[in-house]
């Protein structure tokens, strides 16, 4: 059955949790929405300036990167509980987009810099807000999923300064860089 939830306010990213509730962020509106199967909107909280990537960690708490609004040149993640209360902010030197949780409840955000910032750098997140790790990525990093081995993996798309798109492969125990390759 194709279900259609109207959801105003930009929607930008999505996440189902392990009671198959969909949760999904709104850029515009700086909410966070949580829906039942059927398609009612359980829960709507707003969570911070221009939500774009979400994960949900073991536990059922949810991560969301936070650009912070236009002209930013830094933003925060945010991690939030399944009633909707933002648990903790912790900030970023660059524009966080993709996030992903490993088994260790941590959170993984790609976060993109620009011609003028450092960036381009995946923060590694403990589950008590401590950055961990910030570990230098090719350019423009927007998204990161986690491998079942622990690695991450992480999406570089490139620029117009440096147009090349890579796929790297992260190494968590070392916070490093294992190597990327092109993608066409």
């Amino acid at each position: 059955t194709l279900l259609t939830v109207p959801l105003s306010g930009g929607p930008f990213g999505v996440a189902v949790d392990a009671l198959n509730q969909i949760w999904v962020t709104c850029e515009l509106s700086g909410m966070l929405h949580c829906v039942a199967q059927d398609g009612t909107i359980v829960g709507s909280y707003p969570v911070g300036i221009g939500p774009r990537g979400i994960a949900i960690d073991r536990h059922g708490d949810i991560w969301i990167s936070l650009t912070n609004g236009a002209g930013a040149t830094q933003g925060s993640v945010a991690k939030v509980d399944a009633q909707g209360h933002v648990l903790f902010t912790v900030s970023v030197d660059a524009m966080p987009l993709g996030i992903a949780c490993d088994s260790q409840d941590r959170a993984w955000v790609a976060c993109e810099g620009d011609l003028v910032t450092a960036g381009n750098r995946v923060f590694r997140v403990s589950s008590d807000g401590s950055v961990v790790t910030a570990i230098q990525v090719g350019t423009a990093p927007t998204s990161v999923a986690i491998g079942g081995d622990g690695s991450a993996w992480v999406v570089n798309s490139g620029s117009f300064v440096s147009p090349t798109s890579t796929l790297e492969r992260l190494n968590p125990i070392a916070g490093a860089s294992l190597g990327s390759h092109a993608l066409p």
